[in-house]
């Protein structure tokens, strides 16, 4: 049964398949796909994630870039194409809906564990960002499957499940710096067994392994990157800030992104149900909490982005999945049908916008500079919005610098030129003042509606 779920998941991920990364997130699938590149054409050294918007590519303080490295392989067959971007971030959704069924039927029983499963994998969030080419695919896998394999050890032990332990604890804190949070529900899990087992010989390496592989990883990386960007040292950015934990519209954003892309109303309607009213097993309470104290930790990053609140769906899945089964086992069992088929409805009403191609005009300037230019000079990108920055440079296939356009102005463009830029593509020029048009006009090489080119 959960096989044939899982080909009906799919036709849900296949959804747009051949899209360039220019919808939802593009800065960051485009980001990604930079890497993924890079390490297709430099080598394909996983300790060297490399971008290209810092005038030639340099080295970036990123998690563990599993996802853009497997890519990378699957260029050596298919060429550098967006869709190819897509097959591994759709084999780990495929993989982590497997891992998330055999965690609940472990827990509780088949039956559940479909329900729980058929939520996890229509939910808006999880469907968009396990078809596109960002970490955030794998993190969850490697999160689901280091909560199964630990459970199982602690039940029946064995070198394999010793091995798959670590193996997948590691991967989850190196594919996600903030998977931390997960030490909670196998710290807990473990205590339940009690408090003595924790300090047993295997129970301590599995943990001083995943740790430790942790740690020098991402010691290497911030002492040997050309760019760091992990905040260890400035806890405002995303860490966690106090003043957003007080701002409401916090609290606004959070609320209104659990009701929609999360869970949708209906869904989060069915967790708040399966909250209080279900026969709660510690195990998933502790994983809930655990999230709980991951959201407010890194309470400005949940804020900005919403592929933040994605280690929610698992857990908060399990609540609405208890929700749907006791109704199945009640008297209203033939509710439950029309609940899922709306359910499903709602998903896809909050998943389809974000298909929309917002970033496209990228695409297009990027086209087209490979038609002006055949030198691969450098050139300095503008977006018209500030959440677009490494699209066009992506799509140009070009080294260069992104301008964010409150930051241009003649002196900015002066200095990139005496770095090396031969020019500059601007996306919806409309905000130049007098001053930028009076410098740059007369050096357009090309105009549109939606863009500019211009030689500098």
């Amino acid at each position: 049964m959960i096989y044939l779920s899982l080909i009906i998941v799919l036709g849900l991920r296949l959804y747009h398949f051949s899209y360039p990364y220019v919808d939802h997130h593009s800065w960051r699938q485009t980001q990604t796909a930079m890497i993924a590149r890079n390490f297709y054409r430099n080598g394909f050294n996983i300790l060297k994630p490399e971008i290209d918007f810092l005038g030639g590519s340099k080295v970036v303080e990123l998690e563990l870039q599993i996802t853009p490295y497997l890519t990378a392989f699957l260029y050596l067959f298919f060429g550098i194409k967006d869709w190819v971007g897509r097959i591994i971030p759709i084999i780990f959704s495929l993989l982590s809906i497997v891992y998330l069924y055999n965690l609940i039927k472990f827990y509780y029983n088949s039956k559940l564990a479909l329900f729980v499963c058929f939520v996890y994998s229509i939910l808006p969030l999880n469907v968009f960002f396990s078809r596109v080419l960002m970490p955030e695919s794998g993190m969850l896998f490697f999160s689901i499957a280091a909560l199964y394999h630990y459970s199982i050890y602690l039940k029946k032990g064995g070198k394999k499940e010793f091995l798959f332990s670590i193996f997948f604890i590691s991967l989850s804190f190196l594919s996600k710096l903030p998977n931390l949070y997960l030490l909670l529900p196998l710290l807990f899990v473990t205590w339940k067994k009690g408090f003595n087992f924790i300090f047993k010989k295997r129970i301590v390496v599995i943990f001083f392994i995943s740790l430790l592989s942790t740690f020098l990883y991402y010691f290497y990386i911030h002492f040997t990157a050309d760019f760091n960007i992990i905040p260890y040292t400035n806890l405002s950015n995303l860490w966690g800030n106090i003043n957003v934990l007080l701002d409401k519209s916090f609290y606004k954003v959070l609320f209104s992104r659990l009701a929609s892309t999360v869970f949708t109303e209906l869904g989060l309607f069915l967790l708040i149900l399966g909250l209080i009213y279900s026969k709660r097993n510690s195990f998933f309470v502790a994983w809930l909490f655990s999230v709980i104290i991951y959201i407010f930790v890194l309470g400005s990053g949940n804020k900005i982005h919403s592929y933040y609140q994605l280690p929610l769906i698992p857990i908060g899945s399990y609540f609405i999945g208890i929700t749907l089964y006791y109704l199945y086992k009640s008297k209203y069992k033939l509710i439950v049908w029309p609940i899922c088929a709306l359910l499903l409805y709602l998903s896809v009403i909050h998943l389809l916008p974000m298909y929309n191609m917002y970033a496209y005009t990228a695409l297009e300037a990027g086209d087209k500079i490979k038609e002006i230019d055949f030198e691969d000079s450098l050139i300095i990108t503008v977006p018209h919005r500030i959440d677009m920055l490494p699209e066009t440079l992506y799509y140009a296939d070009r080294k260069g610098w992104k301008i964010r356009p409150y930051e241009l102005n003649i002196q900015s463009i002066q200095s990139h030129k005496d770095q090396g830029a031969k020019y500059l593509i601007m996306l919806h020029p409309t905000y130049l003042d007098t001053d930028l048009k009076t410098y740059l006009y007369p050096k357009i090489v090309f105009s549109s509606n939606n863009y500019i080119i211009a030689r500098i």
